[in-house]
């Protein structure tokens, strides 16, 4: 009975060990490429990157945003990727960052 409790233990230890946290999906940046600068639309980003985890409106823009942290005990991946649009829908503008803006969500 001993044995079978420090086996479980050992087990568990060592699974919460190798514990991770993931947010989102892995943002493929080779999908890019297949994106033009005013003639692509949001629903040929959507097409190839899914939908926004959020989605602004500042001025007379619409900023599509795409986030993904995966966090472990050993490593902290981070991917972030904005996309802008004008009025009529069309891409104007593609940044990728440091998704800095993911240092405030708490990772269960």
């Amino acid at each position: 009975m001993l044995r079978k409790t420090i086996a479980i233990f050992a087990l568990i230890t060592a699974l919460a060990g190798c514990a991770s946290s993931e947010m989102g999906r892995p943002i493929n940046y080779a999908k890019l490429e297949r994106l033009t600068l005013g003639v692509s639309t949001q629903e040929t980003v959507k097409e190839f990157f899914g939908y926004p985890q959020q989605i602004m409106y500042p001025d007379n823009r619409t900023i599509y945003k795409y986030r993904y942290l995966k966090t472990s005990t050993s490593s902290h991946t981070r991917h972030a990727v904005d996309f802008v649009f004008n009025h009529n829908q069309r891409l104007i503008d593609i940044t990728i960052n440091d998704a800095i803006d993911l240092e405030s969500i708490k990772m269960e």
